[in-house]
């Protein structure tokens, strides 16, 4: 056994040879007393110390040979330190040299990547090794774990979930990124005690840092991470059973004996027991070529047991997910994953939009995604159009992002899962900077993202307001007084969705009372809760309480007028309405007509319409005073009482009310100026009447403002507990990573020595006077030593074809 892996460890092995030193030796290992001889003697370390040297074509069958010999925690935890541990090359950074996403997962228009079609030089070929053998090795462990449940509490015994989370955070390569992903969503779907461990210890809000903290985001962030996070989200990483086909089962059938116990040849090992061949993970003399796993890296060989409408270049729910009967969001903590990365790719947007100087330029994003295209040298500084070309990258993927998670609140079982959660400061977490500074970025981002905010919104909110629960979420909106523009938003989807023809009386009767109950607590007193607060959304709530008393039945009516307070929320929004025009300027005429019909109801409209015609003269604007009076004529063409009214307000002055209602503004305008002492003693009787409600609109004025800054700061307070524990989180992982980066320097050195004696013992293997250049007659030497009767005897086809691996 340590000559076979001394073949290997020769300094000019050809690739072939050591394609079939370890093919030999994972079929010996195969075997229960060759691997506890192999633990023994050569051990995973001497494995682990080739595979810097190893040609980039033998990975696959390195990564073969690493399966059979990891069998036990030992050997679990030194997987895991040379996952962590062992450099990738002589720089930390994202390289050409490195598997990237754009091969491993190309865009449809990008053609596939696979490592026979590079024209790298071998040095470079040689970089990819180690990164190839990590992204092997971590796609090893999760397909193996999926049909052997029993290796998941194996990984938790090793602190694979805490590993992970460090794998993620210093992962030079999208592609490794993605497999610890997946790996860890595995292990917390199929161990409970691992699942609320992780809870426990805030590592959602951890996964959150880990992902979009500085140190990870040389790594450019592409749809493959946010595919992977939405699977994870959604449970699709789940165990399965024994996964093998049936051209598996009939090679299995053919190379077992008659008596059932698998045959010993010179090509299928020697030595111990007649033990049965496990089907787990690689089985290299089982499985055909095109069904082995491979280190190709394109998306049809490695997400070969998903649906095939889940390509991860796009971001679709396919109708065999829209259909399944699943739980809801199994992971709805992750959305705050998700948007905490979709900031990091708008900041990328953001910065690109300065186009800057070749001077000035020094992204490392925008040179790394320069790095994954093929044949990219990767030097020099950035120019407007590597710029643009980036910009628009990320472009597609916050639309595609967008357009994806509105589609998974499409299903009703998704939104409820989130509503438990704060899923709204997670949203708005990931796209405010858009909303305040939107001259920083592209039209059409802002155009994308608002288009997929307020389709997200819209979807969660109404799946909460629908709920026969209290709200849990929505009620909160008036809380975020620190956050205006995402009160704004929410209320204007809430409200235009009841003011188009989405009746009430369509609903079932409870359900309808649940959505009359839970408007009457989101919109009641919503006027104090926002500073300044938006005319238009006071505008939009009277038009929705409107629209679903007019458009539904007497029933809904009546629950409206007896079981809630929106009709007096409606009166008080259309009143503040009114005695707001004074601070608005080129009103259109549409937006006062709606205002009007809002009042009709109110005595005082009238009077407060004196007030402001009052103020407009006064100051000699002839533009107010003509909107005023017009506002003044349609409120008594559509409700003649109010002609005495106006007339009562005016010191029941006949002639002002006859040239209101038919002269133009320029006689309105004149008829005061000339009749000076009359408009006086007009105008000093509507300003004595409107005392009261100025003091009342003053009083609401000083309540609003202190409703506001007392909101402030119970916000703060919240936000700060949950800004703490994301420092904690944060803190926390830090310190585990640096506790086991303390252990790197062991790691290499033992490493560093192991690999100097196997190439001392390659060394001496190669200057032997009959140099081996195949394994065959070292199994053959096995079988010698170990006759076993059932063995065929091997024929020169077999050996010409192990020579020829």
């Amino acid at each position: 056994l340590q000559l076979v892996v001394d073949i290997a460890a020769q300094d000019r092995c050809p690739a072939s040879t050591r394609s079939g030193a370890f093919r030999e030796l994972s079929s010996l290992l195969s075997f229960s007393d060759n691997l506890r001889l192999f633990k023994n003697g050569p051990k995973l370390e001497s494995l682990l110390a080739l595979c810097s040297q190893i040609p980039l074509e033998c990975t696959d069958d390195f990564v073969v040979l690493v399966e059979k010999v990891v069998k036990d925690t030992p050997e679990m935890t030194q997987l895991f330190q040379f996952l962590i541990h062992e450099p990738e090359g002589p720089s930390s950074h994202p390289s050409p040299l490195m598997p990237t996403a754009a091969e491993a997962f190309p865009f449809p228009t990008g053609g596939s990547f696979t490592p026979g079609n590079t024209t790298s030089h071998h040095s470079a070929r040689n970089g990819r090794v180690v990164p190839t053998i990590k992204c092997s090795v971590l796609r090893m462990i999760y397909d193996v774990s999926k049909s052997n449940p029993s290796l998941i509490d194996m990984l938790g015994s090793v602190g694979a979930v805490q590993q992970l989370m460090i794998i993620c955070h210093s992962a030079t390569s999208e592609v490794i990124r993605v497999y610890a992903l997946r790996l860890l969503a595995l292990i917390l779907h199929a161990s409970k005690r691992q699942k609320e461990s992780f809870i426990r210890a805030n590592g959602f809000e951890t996964l959150s840092y880990v992902l979009s903290d500085g140190a990870a985001n040389d790594v450019p962030l592409g749809i493959p991470t946010f595919n992977c996070l939405f699977k994870f989200a959604l449970d699709f990483f789940q165990v399965t059973t024994s996964d093998v086909n049936s051209s598996v089962m009939s090679k299995l059938r053919a190379f077992q004996t008659p008596s059932g116990k698998p045959a010993t040849s010179a090509t299928g090992g020697g030595g111990g027991g007649a033990t049965s061949h496990k089907l787990d993970g690689h089985l290299p003399s089982l499985i055909p070529e095109s069904n082995r796993r491979t280190v190709s890296m394109d998306m049809s060989s490695m997400y070969s047991g998903d649906t095939a409408g889940d390509m991860e270049s796009r971001l679709n729910i396919d109708d065999s997910y829209s259909n399944q009967t699943r739980g809801g969001m199994i992971h709805p903590q992750l959305l705050q994953t998700i948007f905490q990365l979709l900031n990091v790719v708008l900041k990328d947007i953001k910065t690109a939009y300065k186009i800057p100087t070749p001077e000035t330029s020094s992204r490392p994003l925008e040179l790394e995604r320069q790095n994954t295209i093929p044949g990219s040298d990767g030097g020099g500084s950035e120019t407007p159009s590597t710029t643009a070309s980036s910009r628009h990258a990320d472009d597609c993927i916050v639309a595609k992002v967008m357009d994806y998670t509105s589609k998974v609140f499409d299903v009703a079982v998704n939104s409820e899962a989130v509503v438990a959660f704060p899923w709204l400061d997670w949203v708005w977490s990931g796209v405010s900077e858009v909303y305040l500074h939107p001259s920083q970025y592209p039209r059409s981002t802002f155009t994308v993202v608002d288009k997929g905010v307020r389709s997200i919104l819209r979807k969660i909110v109404l799946a909460d307001l629908y709920r026969g629960k209290s709200v849990t979420q929505i009620k909160k909106v008036k809380e975020f007084a620190d956050l205006p523009h995402l009160q704004q938003v929410v209320l204007e989807e809430v409200t235009r969705y009841f003011s188009a023809s989405n009746r009430l009386d369509a609903l079932k009767q409870d359900v309808a009372t649940h959505v009359i109950r839970n408007l009457d607590t989101l919109l009641l007193g919503i006027d104090e809760c926002i500073s300044p607060f938006p005319l238009n959304i006071g505008l939009e709530v009277v038009n929705a309480v409107k629209s679903m008393t007019v458009n539904s039945n007497n029933w809904v009516r009546g629950r409206i007028r007896n079981n809630s307070r929106l009709l007096e929320t409606r009166d008080r929004l259309a009143f503040l309405l009114l005695t707001s025009l004074d601070h608005l300027q080129g009103e259109k005429r549409e937006y006062l007509s709606r205002i009007v019909d809002a009042n009709l109801h109110d005595t005082n409209s009238a009077l407060v319409l004196l007030r402001l015609f009052v103020d407009a003269y006064d100051n000699k604007s002839a533009e107010r005073v003509e909107l005023i009076q017009s506002m003044l004529c349609e409120l008594i063409e559509k409700d003649a009482s109010f002609s005495k009214t106006i007339l009562k307000h005016a010191a029941n002055d006949s002639d002002f009310l006859q040239v209101l209602k038919g002269g133009s503004s320029d006689e309105l305008f004149t008829w005061c100026t000339t009749n000076d002492a009359q408009w006086k003693n007009l105008a000093q009787s509507i300003l004595k009447l409107s005392k009261p409600i100025e003091s009342e609109v003053s009083a609401r004025h000083e309540k609003r403002e202190k409703e506001v800054t007392g909101r402030k700061k119970l916000r703060k307070i919240d936000v700060d507990k949950r800004l703490a524990l994301q420092r904690k989180a944060s803190t926390d992982f830090d310190r585990i990573k640096g506790e086991l980066e303390s252990k790197q320097a062991s790691y290499e050195s033992a490493i560093a020595q192991r690999r100097r004696e196997l190439l001392r013992r390659g060394a001496s293997v190669g200057a032997t006077p009959h140099r081996i250049t195949s394994p065959t007659s070292i199994t053959a030497a096995c079988s010698t030593s170990h006759p076993t009767p059932s063995s065929p005897p091997s024929t020169p086809g077999d050996r010409r074809r192990v020579g020829s691996d």
